[in-house]
């Protein structure tokens, strides 16, 4: 195994082929690096590309048909050794999560390893492909797509921060609501109180607030409970913006079915955000297919969200700050997020068709710092947007969370030597060189 859970050094002949992608996150950082010809087998997906290479049988679902009704996670592992051997893999890609299942299997060597949602912030998350660009033979690449990544970041973080009231009184306030899995209990997540949030960094960098809700705890509000319904909307009442954290059994909810939900009526006019209308869910995108065990469309924030963190950051810029349009050359259309009164009831669907063109490069959605900085008259602003922090070489490698993998450099048998190349954590304008071990 390698990567997060790795206690060893592994040597491994790059550009690795052949490869398996259990989970969607995994299938936006090959598809960021331009290695969708490595797959062979991926977990269901909202990628329209990924899912056209399916259509046409390049790349084989780790979930098939025949195993559909069978419970999640119970045969996960079996589903993988079939596939695995079925498609010829040589390496599979998963999550720390699923260290248990591979740890003692005859997978364990073919593993590698990440932790991407362990991490801080959606900077720290798209970090991580400087983790897996070593894996095909693009440091480079991976560094220099991860030093634009932050570029834009930094210049739509600048937008955000610009539009910030000065009084904090005015700042608004931004608040999640969560539902418990398959039940009628709803949560107000108080994630001012944790600092080590990507959620709440997200918003502190568009220049937003989190109210603090540290005296709901994490208390679970039970809506046919009077008193429960009540604090509940108080809780509510403290956010200028709601974002409801749509699960998979709820996507498509609308501005209705929530107000039933949540037991608003119109009597209720202290309640801003659905007094004035802004309250969103996290379903702006989700796939045509549905998955094979659960049933339901596969939800795009779990997805290409972890290499669109500055995509991500504008979709909160633009519902808190709407006059943020005047900065682009067109309104901003939500890509993660949802509009409970005006977005289509079932968010933004897209499947295989969406991609006629497999060997196409990925798209990153962001405004562009040119376009930002073309659409302000602030010398201020101007300065900030135009100003780079990638540095000229991109040949430096980072890894989130400090983890340390060994990655052996074109150790095919023809070489006399090979070398190892440590990756270690490191920030993109200060990279240190990776270091080389013979």
């Amino acid at each position: 195994m390698l990567g997060a859970a790795a206690t060893r050094r592994v040597f491994v002949e790059t550009p690795i082929q052949n490869v398996i992608a259990t989970e969607s996150p995994q299938l936006a950082f090959i598809e960021a690096l331009g290695e969708r010809g490595r797959l062979v087998a991926a977990e269901n997906a909202v990628s329209p590309c990924v899912n056209n290479l399916k259509v046409s049988g390049v790349v084989t679902e780790t979930w098939p048909s025949s195993y559909a009704a069978a419970p999640y996670g119970e045969l996960n592992l079996t589903l993988v050794e079939d596939v695995f051997d079925a498609t010829q893999a040589e390496w599979i890609i998963a999550s720390i999560w699923e260290f248990a299942a591979y740890k003692e299997s005859r997978l364990d060597d073919n593993l590698i390893c990440d932790e991407l949602s362990s991490e801080e912030t959606v900077m720290a998350q798209a970090e991580w492909l400087k983790y897996f660009g070593p894996f095909f033979k693009k440091s480079d690449h991976a560094s220099e797509v991860y030093c634009n990544l932050y570029d834009r970041y930094q210049c739509t973080k600048q937008l955000g921060q610009s539009l910030k009231p000065s009084l904090e009184v005015e700042i608004p306030k931004l608040l999640y609501i969560s539902t418990v899995w398959g039940g009628t209990k709803v949560q107000v997540k108080d994630y001012a109180s944790n600092p080590l949030n990507f959620r709440r960094s997200a918003v502190e960098d568009a220049g937003g607030l989190l109210p603090d809700l540290s005296v709901y705890g994490s208390k679970q509000f039970e809506g046919s409970n009077v008193t429960e319904r009540d604090l509940f909307h108080e809780a509510i009442s403290k956010a200028d913006v709601i974002i409801v954290e749509a699960n998979a059994d709820q996507y498509s909810e609308t501005i209705s079915t929530i107000r039933t939900r949540y037991l608003i009526d119109d009597s209720l006019i202290d309640i801003p955000a659905f007094v004035n209308d802004r309250v969103y869910s996290t379903d702006g995108t989700l796939s045509e297919t549905v998955h094979l065990s659960r049933g339901t469309k596969l939800n795009d924030d779990f997805e290409s969200r972890f290499t669109q963190p500055d995509t991500y950051l504008e979709d909160i810029i633009s519902i808190l700050y709407p006059t943020s349009d005047n900065f682009r050359s067109t309104p901003w259309d939500l890509r993660y997020l949802r509009h409970l009164s005006t977005g289509l009831d079932a968010g933004d669907i897209v499947g295989a068709a969406s991609c006629p063109d497999v060997t196409a490069p990925y798209e990153f959605r962001a405004t562009t710092c040119q376009t930002l900085s073309s659409n302000t008259e602030s010398s201020e602003l101007l300065t900030l947007f135009e100003t780079t922090s990638c540095p000229a070489n991109h040949g430096n490698d980072g890894l989130s969370s400090g983890a340390i993998v060994g990655i052996a450099v074109g150790a095919g048998v023809a070489l006399a030597l090979v070398v190892i190349v440590l990756i270690v954590k490191s920030k993109c304008s200060t990279a240190p060189a990776a270091k080389a071990v013979v």
